[in-house]
């Protein structure tokens, strides 16, 4: 009954997801929707699992992992490649939020005034993104920079072997130095990462841990939990957008989807016990040489 209690959320979720896949794939062969062969379909699932399951363990939404994965080494146009990752998000962060939410590594206060501002800027970014499409040279670039940012900030803390970067009560937040209302704060974090996720397609769950971490004091744990929560109502938005745009291939999303779902639980359940600097130095290694990539993609 505990496991039931526990896990029966994620179990449901999982069931649908799969009988969605399998109903999908039954209407329409795999080349209608761009996939080329069955492998492919087990790569999107592998990428999934290890998108969802440092997702869990950093607090990231997955997005950073499954665009690159999409675009570089499965062929997908950049367009198609932000609009199935975030679509594919929505149930990462649902399954991260409700792993963190049972644990009790949540704030319903600090996730609703992210959630607010942030589906504010959702309908910023994703104007801004219609005025790319015709740009793709530009959308890349625009793409390459801002991979810059976490490739700087996973490196750096993962060369100083930062876990929990500052909070040892010895550093004043920034709230404090800089006399900034706490709520004054959290809105513009989250219209920051809405403005993100509709532009570019990705959640900004890398800016959120520390934005909260740094900025209000709290523990990672409590960071990483209600950024999983803040981003639900975010990425639910900005994927029905892309959807309606046409850029969404579903059955990308429903494998991509089981495989986070299933690695996000995993990552929620572990992240006490896991040295994340580690984690954070690789990643951020990968997450420059994407970055060097997008950026070389529009020098041609």
């Amino acid at each position: 009954m505990r496991f039931l209690k526990t896990y029966g959320f994620v179990i449901g979720l999982l069931v649908c997801l799969v009988f969605s896949l399998v109903v999908s794939l039954y209407l329409h062969p795999l080349s209608y929707y761009g996939i080329k062969s069955v492998p492919e379909i087990l790569l999107l699932l592998l990428v999934g699992f290890l998108a969802g399951l440092l997702g869990g363990l950093l607090g990231l939404g997955g997005g950073v992992i499954m665009l690159p994965a999409l675009d570089f080494w499965l062929g997908y146009s950049s367009p198609a490649a932000i609009g199935t990752a975030l679509f594919a998000v929505i149930f990462t962060v649902i399954s991260g939020a409700y792993g963190h939410y049972i644990r009790g590594n949540t704030s319903r206060q600090i996730s609703r005034d992210i959630s607010i501002s942030g589906v504010v800027g959702i309908l910023v970014g994703s104007y801004i993104f219609t005025l790319l499409l015709g740009e793709i040279k530009l959308l890349n670039l625009c793409m390459g920079i801002f991979f810059l940012l976490p490739a700087y900030l996973m490196t750096r803390d993962g060369i100083k072997r930062q876990n929990e970067s500052h909070l040892n009560g010895e550093h004043e937040t920034i709230i404090a130095k800089y006399h900034i209302q706490r709520r004054t704060w959290l809105l513009g974090l989250g219209f920051v990462v809405g403005l993100l996720t509709g532009t570019l397609g990705l959640g900004g769950g890398f800016l959120l841990v520390p934005g909260i971490t740094y900025g209000l004091g709290l523990s990672v744990h409590l960071a990483v939990g209600s950024t999983m929560l803040s981003v639900v109502p975010i990425t639910i938005a900005g994927s029905l957008v892309k959807l309606a745009q046409g850029l969404v291939v579903l059955p990308a999303v429903f494998c991509l989807a089981i495989g986070t779902v299933t690695g996000a639980q995993l990552g929620a359940a572990l992240i006490k016990y896991f040295q994340a600097w580690a984690l954070k130095l690789v990643f951020g290694v990968y997450f420059l040489y994407v970055a060097i990539k997008y950026i070389s993609a529009f020098w041609g």
